[in-house]
């Protein structure tokens, strides 16, 4: 009877050596595609970090053209404002050489 149990304990130990080699196999696979899942992940992080840099960038290059705008904008109401009266000027300007145009004009004429 100790016999059989050796017998029937070798051929589980012989089963499970078979596995432990599949084990070791599948095992080696698994850490492969981990190596290569880290050089991904690393790919990734690299990727990552060339994105931040670019959303720096443009976050930069947007406040800048806020700023211009800003300035553009600023400019344009201070026309606005200044417009009216950059046009009274010029007729009262143009009312005072009027008379002094026709006078010209006789003058000129005389001679």
């Amino acid at each position: 009877m100790e016999k059989k149990k050796t017998g029937k304990l070798d051929q589980i130990l012989d089963k499970l050596g078979e596995h432990d080699g599949r084990f070791d196999g599948i095992d080696t696979r698994l850490d492969r595609i981990e190596s290569g899942l880290n050089m991904q992940a690393k790919k990734l992080l690299e990727h990552d970090t060339k994105f931040d840099l670019h959303d720096r960038n443009l976050n930069e290059m947007h406040k800048n053209m806020l700023s211009h705008f800003d300035k553009i904008y600023g400019n344009w109401e201070w026309l606005g404002k200044e417009y009216p009266l950059i046009n009274k000027a010029l007729k009262r300007i143009e009312d005072n050489l009027l008379p002094r145009l026709e006078t010209v004009e006789k003058t000129v004429g005389i001679i």
